[in-house]
């Protein structure tokens, strides 16, 4: 340690044990005491039943850029008023802008206990909502702890949750308090000034199906009641995954201890049931559907269901969801092209190929490009042995996510690590899957939705198969048309089937 840095530690300790500092507080109170006085205290706690928040704000993404390193971009934009009472009832009601879609949606989410549902029509598709599915339900409630940690306080003073001194820690140039608490979904750290006891940030940790354990970090600014009531809410909250930001909101206005009626929390009639495991799977997985859903493509429950449409002798398309896949068999073995979501679907697929396919493996699985959703359920296919085929620039960024840790949600690839064995496609050059009867060519495309776009051409069925720039039976982007009718001139094509939609013909 510097001299400087010595100094700094030794100053910024000073204050924590003499004479009450800055905010006011007694200098001997425990890390978590002075966690309630910075939200108002434990009677503001105990005694406020409820609050409604109305602000405004926007969702961001990451791994959904031009290249895998790109920063976080603006999805959404939304402003929501959030209802929430201390009997574990919660509204959200959302009026959301979708630029990549040119959609406005005005919807509510609803929580009462374990059963939830969405109220209005969320989906950019207008797949109307209903009953939430236990992954989502877990997502939304995790995220409104998140956003708000007078919910986990809340917690910890009624004993639901533990929490103990975890010590002091260096953030931001600042010491502050550590208050390590042992949550369900993964342990939380609150890291709270010394001597104001506000909450400046919280870190924990998240899966990411295509990265593995991610760091998820949320942070405070603001502090300050709002109301005739004690307790204190902040008035800006950032979310950052991985170091970049996720989710941003500034809050316009707070009051607690409103009227409220039951009529607020009022489902939906529908079919409602909970699963635990999969509430479970939701929490450790919060930003993977707060994302999608922000994106107006709620991807909520497990695509596991394989509906196969054969285009010709040993050549199908894998449907059963919203991401689709090609299968090939070949003399020496299957080549997939697209291991899409997570994996589960992965899974599906394989299972789909032994009962179908069974006295051959998977030799290759082909990426047609970076994007999160299209490429989550790769490590699997590493785990098995299967050769992965890339564009040149998801290369560098593929090798670092096979090999990270993912302890949180433990995949095949984590419980039996080996090293991935990649074919790379140069931009501008064709990677040829070779076969006697049903060769596979991975081409390289120009694309400005990826810069590793590749298109995979089944000469056998004269079948492209081709995800995001091109849908079939889905309204068609018209950039994306001119870029594959670009990239597969020269090629006898007689049908395009989509990484989404169906089988069609070349578009025109």
């Amino acid at each position: 340690m510097t001299k400087t840095s010595l100094l700094l530690v030794l100053v910024a300790c000073t204050g924590d044990t003499g004479p009450a500092g800055p905010g006011g507080l007694d200098p001997a109170l425990s890390p978590i005491e002075k966690a309630y006085a910075g939200v108002g205290g434990k009677d503001a706690l105990d005694t406020t039943r409820s609050f409604r928040i109305s602000a405004s704000g926007e969702r961001l993404m990451t791994l959904e850029g031009y290249v895998p390193e790109d920063g976080a971009h603006p999805i959404s934009t939304f402003t929501s008023v959030t209802t929430t009472d201390l009997d574990g009832r919660l509204r959200i009601d959302y009026a959301r802008t979708i630029p990549l879609f040119g959609a406005m949606k005005q919807y509510s989410v609803i929580l009462d206990g374990t059963r939830g549902a969405i109220e209005g029509v969320e989906s950019v598709f207008g797949t109307p909502g209903g009953p939430l599915s236990s992954d989502r339900w877990a997502a939304t409630r995790r995220q409104q702890r998140l956003l708000n940690p007078v919910l986990i306080l809340h917690d910890i003073e009624d004993g639901v949750l533990d929490a103990r001194d975890a010590g002091v820690a260096l953030r931001d140039g600042q010491l502050r308090h550590r208050i390590e608490v042992a949550d369900p979904a993964g342990p939380i750290s609150l890291f709270v000034d010394r001597f104001s006891g506000e909450i400046v940030e919280l870190a924990t940790i998240e899966n990411d199906y295509v990265a593995g354990d991610t760091p998820v970090e949320v942070h405070y600014q603001g502090w300050r009641t709002w109301d005739d009531g004690a307790l204190k809410f902040p008035a800006d909250v950032i979310i950052a995954v991985g170091g970049e930001p996720a989710h941003a909101e500034r809050r316009d206005a707070i009051v607690t201890d409103g009227p409220v009626s039951d009529a607020t929390f009022a489902l939906p009639a529908g079919d409602y049931s909970h699963s635990e495991p999969d509430a479970a799977r939701g929490a450790r997985n919060g930003q993977f559907h707060e994302s999608f859903a922000g994106l107006g493509v709620p991807l909520d429950g497990l695509q596991t269901f394989v509906e196969a449409q054969q285009l010709g002798n040993g050549v199908w398309h894998l449907r059963g969801g919203s991401h689709h896949s090609l299968v090939v068999e070949q003399a020496n073995g299957v080549v997939v092209i697209e291991a899409p979501l997570y994996e589960a679907r992965a899974q599906a697929l394989y299972a789909w190929i032994k009962q179908n396919i069974p006295t051959k493996s998977v030799t290759h699985v082909v990426a047609t490009h970076h994007h999160r959703d299209h490429v989550g359920a790769l490590r699997t296919f590493v785990a098995r042995g299967a050769r992965i085929v890339v564009g040149a620039a998801a290369r560098p960024y593929f090798a670092r996510a096979f090999r990270a840790a993912r302890t949180l949600e433990p995949d095949e690839l984590s419980q039996s690590p080996r090293s991935a064995v990649f074919d790379v496609v140069a931009p501008n050059t064709t990677f040829v899957i070779a076969d006697a009867a049903r060769p596979v060519r991975v081409v390289a495309i120009e694309s400005t939705h990826a810069a590793d776009m590749l298109v995979a051409y089944v000469p056998s069925t004269k079948t492209v198969f081709v995800s995001d720039i091109y849908s079939p039976g889905l309204p068609p982007n018209p950039a994306g048309v001119v870029e594959l009718k670009a990239g597969i001139a020269g090629l006898d094509v007689t049908q395009i089937a989509g990484g989404h939609g169906i089988v069609g013909p070349v578009p025109q």
